[in-house]
């Protein structure tokens, strides 16, 4: 697991004239599904979902991906699967987030 990268220290490297890009994911989703471009990095913000993902947030803020690289189950688990899928076969991240225009 991880965590956001905390705002003092962005500032730290942005302070040394550097971009720090940051990225969201988990193995169930082949590791990234989210990536921060070049130029538009800023605190709590993860990027924008790669190629061939799909986003949504449920009703709960919890974050759901969807992608071609996806998980298809637990290996032989499948109540782990079951819990961690919805019936609409969307990824349950077990993250809370939010979408923005920006």
């Amino acid at each position: 697991g991880s965590a956001p990268l905390p705002p003092d220290l962005l500032a730290w490297y942005r302070s040394l004239g550097l971009e720090l890009l940051e990225g969201y994911g988990m193995t169930e989703n082949f590791n990234y599904s989210h990536m921060t471009k070049p130029g538009r990095g800023r605190v709590g913000y993860v990027g924008e979902p790669s190629e061939g993902v799909e986003q949504r947030i449920a009703a709960d803020g919890e974050i759901q991906v969807k992608s071609p690289g996806m998980m298809m189950g637990y290996f032989k688990n499948e109540e782990a699967t079951k819990e961690t899928m919805t019936e609409d076969g969307w990824l349950r991240t077990g993250d809370k987030g939010e979408l923005d225009d920006a």
